[in-house]
């Protein structure tokens, strides 16, 4: 964490000062600042995560194969949705342009579950429910088409990655036993993002629909035990490649702005 904050307020310094240095003006202070739209604010929203998953996908289909006599099969893994949170830590408007910087927090959450009828008509369920966090900055670019709509060009954000993964097995009215795995540590990606916003009430509250792709991984996946998920039931090698990939992704959210200068 010590090392995105620094990263982040590296990045807010560098950021600011070369848009500062790009308009050529010999005053930096306060009146320069009141000649643009000046403001932050929090944003909130819901939507939908892409991803891929071959290693824990191919777990899964071993683990269908060793039960042919499953009523339902485990499903595969890689389509998520959840919501995401943050704050524009600072946005400015020069001309018709907006620029932003930005920081946001994000959970998405996919579940499957197999069945099977045992004797006595008892009925066996798993289930693996699969939770996807991740959080970093951003900075953004936008075209002001008019007072009530903005063209989002690029969002483009750094974001650190895990993944907790818990399975729940119940059997007839035994109670569930539950087995949580974590990712040991965090892993670096990326997204970028296009999208429309629109102001129901200018110029602070705004609705924004994005879509955009996400790049991430998350190599390896471990047992309160300290031990690690291995490739299939059927094997004792360590899984390397539990989410191999990233997606497209979708959100559609709420904006609120808190003007600083005008």
């Amino acid at each position: 964490m010590k090392k995105l904050f620094r990263v982040f307020f590296v990045s807010v310094l560098f950021f600011s000062s070369s848009y500062l240095l790009a308009q050529g003006s010999a005053c930096c202070g306060l009146d320069y600042m009141a000649g643009f739209l000046l403001e932050s604010g929090v944003y909130g929203g819901y939507g939908l995560q892409q991803f891929s998953a071959k290693g824990f996908n191919d777990y899964i289909k071993v683990y269908n194969d060793n039960r042919p006599a499953l009523t339902k099969k485990m499903d595969d893994f890689g389509f998520s949705h959840g919501w995401r949170a943050g704050a524009n830590v600072l946005q400015f408007q020069d001309d018709d342009m907006l620029y932003g910087l930005n920081i946001f927090y994000q959970q998405t959450q996919e579940k499957h579950e197999a069945t099977a009828t045992l004797t006595n008509d008892v009925l066996a369920k798993r289930e693996y429910a699969l939770t996807l966090t991740s959080y970093g900055f951003g900075i953004s670019f936008a075209y002001v088409m008019s007072n009530s709509f903005d063209l989002k060009i690029a969002d483009i954000k750094m974001n650190w990655n895990n993944a907790k993964l818990v399975n729940k097995y119940s059997e007839g009215t035994n109670p569930t036993t539950e087995q949580m795995l974590k990712s040991p540590e965090a892993s670096i990606g990326g997204q970028i993002s296009t999208g429309i916003v629109y102001y129901p009430f200018p110029p602070y509250i705004s609705l924004e629909a994005n879509v955009g792709y996400s790049y991430f991984t998350i190599d390896q996946m471990q047992f309160d035990s300290g031990e690690y998920l291995v490739q299939n039931e059927n094997s004792g090698e360590k899984m390397e490649n539990f989410i191999d990939g990233g997606g497209f992704f979708a959100f559609a959210q709420l904006n609120i702005a808190i003007p600083i200068f005008q």
